[in-house]
């Protein structure tokens, strides 16, 4: 029975609205969809919020913005972006250099998709960084 999970996962295709998108074929949908998850959390943000923490979550919404338009315009591979849909620690250490660091949105995702081939490094600098 998991042998069969494993290999139907390994298809399955995402629904957007009425379209079927291979996720490997449109990899920037993971990070559309990180966008989305921002542009939830702030409508949701319970008001009054300080204008500090709208400006930050406004600040986010413009690097995931930037990111989806690099994803668009680059060819990243599937690790790469795979990795930060997934890894919340790499999404958090991807949003920390861009925001902290001023680190261009580029340097940030070739930061990212050598943290995700490499297990063992990517523990210790999430561990150094968080």
């Amino acid at each position: 029975m998991k042998d069969n999970m494993k290999e139907k996962d390994l298809t399955v295709d995402f629904f957007f609205g009425n379209e079927e998108i291979n996720p490997f074929n449109a990899p920037q949908m993971c990070v559309v969809r990180r966008l989305s998850n921002a542009y939830h959390e702030l409508e949701n943000e319970k008001f009054p919020a300080n204008k500090a923490e709208i400006n930050l979550r406004i600040a986010k919404l413009s690097f995931y913005e930037e990111l989806i338009d690099i994803c668009i315009q680059t060819d990243f591979s599937q690790a790469d972006i795979i990795a930060l849909y997934e890894e919340e620690d790499l999404a958090e250490i991807a949003w920390l250099f861009w925001n902290d660091v001023k680190c261009p949105v580029t340097d940030v995702l070739l930061l990212i998709a050598k943290l995700a081939y490499c297990d063992e490094i990517s523990d210790k600098v999430i561990d150094f960084l968080v």
